[in-house]
């Protein structure tokens, strides 16, 4: 960044400033306001927005300029100065491609391409930072099931199993970057086991200073449900449903939208029987009730089917966050959820 460059945003920035401060002011803050961006950016400062919040918090009480006008300003400087800055400040999309849309658990190791490069197509409707998460289908879950990956280390057999399981996992991974890739998408994919730490099948804490910066930069991060090292149970399943939750919170998400192969949770499996009832709306209080009469995966599920995808959406309901189960089965289902229509399959919500 040019000495000159600075000089000019200083200018633009008192001229901002001076219809809520007098010029004097104006040009300290707007001085202040400058250098103190473009140190935090140029240094790659990691937690970016609370450092920037923190300052402008400051000057708002030093200055007397009230914190919203001051926010706005600093916006204003960012997106003259890099524009992955603008991304920093949105929050996130995610969505998880459940693997029984992106594979066929009848069979073993069979992806549906055709869906995959659709539901591709259709994330592009996202406009802004996105995540993808997807599961196993019927690649990861056959073999951890094989070798109850699920219950822990108890013999040296599963130290096969576990090495078999990523590596299908990472196939899967694989055909989902290129359908991404394929659709425009500029997709990398994020392996779990390499930046977890998880104790007693959950979540302790990740590394996510990575894939902050790629949605900065406007990559797409891709994860999904692998096998990881566990400190209590040697190992473990990390599924992608975890995962979603973990990240939606850290990352302070907009919306979560899970694409399954049904219009969303069902009084009972709707694939069994045709006639049960969609259930539009879930709370904490009423899971109780329905949670009695959700049916199980159809085939090999190593992660608690549809019920655990409820219970660890719960979670996301005590933070604010929107999640919603949709048929990404469908066509233009995913697509019109992610454009914000809503009402399409069933939301998880506080209440």
């Amino acid at each position: 960044m040019t000495l000159s460059f600075q000089k000019k945003l200083i200018k633009k920035a008192t001229k901002w400033l001076t219809a809520v401060a007098t010029l004097a002011t104006a040009q300290i803050v707007a001085e202040l306001l400058v250098k103190a961006i473009m140190v935090a950016v140029q240094g790659g400062h990691l937690s970016y927005l609370r450092y920037r919040n923190e300052y402008l918090k400051r000057l708002s009480a030093e200055y007397d300029i009230t914190f919203e006008n001051l926010e706005k300003v600093a916006a204003k400087i960012e997106d003259e100065c890099v524009p992955w800055v603008k991304a920093a400040r949105m929050r996130p999309l995610i969505v998880k491609l459940g693997g029984s849309v992106i594979t066929d658990k009848r069979g073993r190791f069979s992806v549906k391409l055709s869906s995959l490069r659709r539901l591709a197509r259709e994330l592009k409707a996202a406009d802004g930072p996105l995540v993808v998460v997807h599961g196993g289908g019927s690649y990861g879950h056959p073999i951890a099931s094989k070798f109850e990956i699920a219950r822990g280390f108890k013999n040296e057999e599963q130290l096969m199993g576990f090495s078999l399981t990523h590596r299908a996992m990472e196939e899967l991974n694989t055909h989902v970057i290129e359908a991404l890739q394929r659709a425009g998408l500029p997709a990398i994919a994020i392996q779990p086991s390499a930046c977890s730490v998880v104790s007693d099948g959950r979540i302790v804490r990740m590394e996510l200073a990575p894939l902050h910066k790629f949605l900065e930069l406007g990559i797409v991060p891709v994860t999904y449900g692998d096998v990881v090292p566990d400190l209590s149970r040697g190992m473990s399943i990390l599924s992608g449903d975890q995962l979603v939750v973990y990240l939606a919170r850290e990352l302070g998400a907009s919306r979560v939208i899970l694409g399954a192969d049904v219009d969303g949770v069902f009084t009972a499996d709707p694939k069994l029987r045709s006639r049960e009832k969609l259930i539009r709306v879930i709370t904490p209080s009423s899971w109780r009730d329905v949670v009695k009469s959700i049916g199980v995966a159809s085939g090999p599920d190593v992660t608690g089917g549809m019920a655990k995808k409820v219970e660890e959406l719960l979670i996301l309901a005590e933070s604010g966050i929107e999640a919603e189960i949709v048929n990404a089965a469908k066509a233009d289902t995913l697509k019109r959820a992610i454009l914000g229509e809503r009402g399409l399959g069933t939301k998880i919500m506080a209440g």
